[in-house]
């Protein structure tokens, strides 16, 4: 920047960074976080055409990653490039359009924001159930297939937001009557946290082929993969149950918190509205 840019700008960038109270301080002397915070400050008003962000958002209190959002929002507006590396899923969503995964140093997928990020959750959610299916001629009850019925979304395990109703058919084989079964379905988030679980009782099942459907009046769950959990208790006191592969992919935008680990499990829109009040004098005493 020229010279009259930095006078201009100075004090905008310290207050940006809230290092004013030590800006009198040596650099050598700052915190990392003090070092960062000054530094995206710095980079943010140099007003470039590539802005490159890597984890700058894992320091600093809520307040300076809100700005940070907003002020990468605005470059991204103006129509220059933000290279944003993170692990934040939440942010990833509202702030991209393009998403790259990169594993292991090597580019694992490439694409749309929704469809990347929906990926590496479901990629997730499978190593932490490395046993996915049950699936044996000898076992009374097997399992093949499930696809959302009633769907918007891009795939047979997609869900758009605003479905509203939603229907999921569980194809099994029964090869034994099933009179008094007992069937229970629990829902698990990507870090495995339990979001829901539901018990039927009295299920009966003839020996064959079957779709068992699950209606849900609403799934009102933030954008992310999610691992639901079947199961079918027989007869005769065994318990059969697999976990429906691939993953549940709900997607959309988050308008929950832009941090994920307070951005919860439900994606409920909620506004904000500050109005003035007025009152008299006696109310004051």
């Amino acid at each position: 920047m020229l010279k009259s840019e930095i006078d201009r700008k100075f004090d905008e960038i310290v207050w940006f960074s809230g290092v004013d109270r030590f800006i009198d301080t040596p650099l050598k002397h700052f915190s990392t976080g003090m070092q960062m915070r000054l530094a995206f400050a710095v980079a943010a008003h140099l007003e470039p055409e590539i802005l490159l962000v890597d984890e700058v958002l894992a320091v600093g209190d809520l307040e300076f990653q809100k700005k940070c959002l907003g002020k990468m929002q605005d470059v991204s507006k103006s129509g220059r490039t933000i290279l944003f590396v993170s692990h934040q899923m939440n942010q990833i969503r509202r702030l991209c359009e393009r998403v790259i995964w990169i594993d292991s140093g090597q580019v694992r997928l490439d694409g749309f924001a929704e469809t990347v990020i929906g990926a590496y959750e479901q990629s997730s959610l499978s190593a932490s159930h490395p046993r996915q299916r049950e699936v044996s001629s000898q076992q009374p009850v097997s399992f093949s297939s499930w696809e959302v019925v009633r769907r918007r979304g891009s795939g047979s395990n997609v869900i758009a937001e605003g479905t509203g109703m939603v229907s999921v058919a569980i194809r099994m084989l029964n090869r034994e009557v099933i009179g008094h079964g007992r069937v229970a379905v629990v829902v698990y988030d990507s870090r495995g946290f339990l979001i829901s679980g539901w018990s039927f009782d009295d299920v009966q099942l003839t020996p064959g082929e079957h779709d068992v459907h699950l209606s849900f009046s609403d799934l009102p769950l933030r954008p992310g993969a999610y691992s639901i959990y079947f199961s079918i208790h027989d007869d005769n006191e065994r318990n059969h149950n697999w976990t429906l592969v691939p993953a549940l992919i709900i997607e959309g935008t988050p308008v929950t918190h832009f941090m994920d680990e307070w951005a919860g499990v439900l994606n409920v829109p909620c506004s904000l509205e500050c109005r003035q009040t007025e009152f008299s004098a006696s109310d004051g005493k």
